[in-house]
């Protein structure tokens, strides 16, 4: 042990510092039992620990001493009771005086103690998930229908071969809910390697797609410029993984995935897309087209019910308003669910029938179901604000 000791006294001057033995080894088993019994040793009595020998364990204010990494300085006491000690460090030790002492202050220098792991055990099962992928904020399920669509998804998804899915269906008829459930429930099982959400929409490029999924594959920046290059570093990586599922939500137009760089005919590889529109999964060659179809007369009702709360007593007449309300709403449930939310707290019967003639009135002429009900939607938001 290499010790480096100032001594500086105000009454009596040290010709020269004490010489430390190099190695504690040579101290035999009975002065380490006597150690461990309590017992002064031949060693403690060589080196007498408040007049020649200094407790490391002690600075300037009395109180206990840590070295740089975080492990408490250890005193001649326990020095001895390990007979092969290497200490890395070098420790200059001042000593200032006081009236009636020498106080001793180690000062721990360039210090290689390696600092113990956190967790020696590997990754959490939390921090597996989190590398997979985050959670999607869920919404309400509503509708049998709703449900027997999304077992259908997983089975297929569970099957031990690659597919590609098409859920198509009217905008707001619960396509997102629907594939944000299967995702979060994608992250909870250990057979799936990474799960993948992307929202596509209209303005859509190749370029923000790939960019998308390379960061959502927790990939960084991709750097490379060329759409080539970046389509085939995507594909090599998505297909390394084991079991993997993309899914791309709102597609609107035909994309060519293999431009993009998903490989779709890699062995194990999921891919399922949303769409409004039947074609777009049939010019994407979708091995299993599944229409999504909106929530039922009584369904809906129910729904809209329970959004709409039990603050707001319910007569004959609101009854039949809230039915034709829900008719309006076509059965989609982001259009009930934004309308009764619109309706909280409204007891005035005239402001219910009013809000049902301007909400037929929103879409009144319109053939195209899907802009009636983006129409009748419009309406419910302007409510809302």
């Amino acid at each position: 042990m290499d010790m480096d000791l100032r001594i500086l006294s105000s009454s009596q001057a040290l010709n020269a510092p004490p010489q430390w033995p190099t190695d504690v080894s040579n101290f035999n088993q009975q002065d380490i039992n006597g150690l461990n019994s309590g017992q002064q040793s031949q060693a403690e009595r060589q080196f007498p620990q408040r007049s020649t020998m200094p407790s490391l364990a002690q600075n300037s204010h009395g109180e206990s001493s840590t070295m740089a990494s975080t492990e408490e300085v250890p005193n001649s006491h326990n020095l001895l009771c390990q007979p092969h000690c290497y200490i890395q460090s070098q420790i200059q030790m001042n000593v200032q005086h006081t009236s009636d002492s020498h106080i001793i202050e180690p000062t721990t220098v360039d210090s290689q103690v390696p600092e113990a792991a956190p967790n020696a055990t590997g990754p959490s099962s939390s921090q597996e998930r989190d590398a997979k992928g985050v959670k999607l904020l869920e919404r309400k399920l509503t509708g049998e229908g709703i449900h027997r669509n999304i077992e259908l998804i997983w089975d297929r998804l569970k099957e031990n071969h690659a597919c590609k899915l098409g859920i198509y269906g009217m905008g707001g008829v619960g396509k997102t809910t629907i594939m944000m459930h299967i995702h979060n429930r994608l992250l909870e099982d250990a057979t799936f390697d990474g799960v993948v959400f992307i929202t596509v929409s209209q303005d859509f490029s190749i370029k923000k797609l790939q960019s998308d999924i390379w960061k959502a594959l927790k990939c960084g920046v991709m750097e490379d410029e060329d759409e080539k290059k970046r389509a085939a570093i995507l594909s090599e990586h998505l297909e390394r993984k084991k079991n993997c599922v993309l899914i791309l939500d709102d597609v609107w137009e035909h994309l060519d995935l293999e431009e993009v760089g998903i490989p779709i005919r890699a062995h194990g590889f999921k891919f399922v897309l949303t769409t409004r529109s039947f074609d777009v999964c049939c010019q994407m060659h979708c091995q299993e087209k599944i229409k999504i179809k909106p929530l039922s007369q009584i369904e809906a009702e129910s729904l809209f019910l329970e959004e709409l709360g039990s603050e707001v007593p319910l007569n004959s007449e609101t009854k039949a308003i809230v039915k034709s309300i829900v008719e309006e709403c076509a059965g989609l449930p982001i259009g009930v669910i934004t309308m009764a939310r619109s309706m909280r707290g409204v007891t005035d019967m005239f402001e219910w029938r009013d809000s049902l003639v301007k909400l037929e009135e929103s879409s009144k002429g319109q053939t195209d179901m899907e802009k009636k009900v983006l129409m009748n939607l419009k309406f419910s938001y302007d409510r809302l604000w």
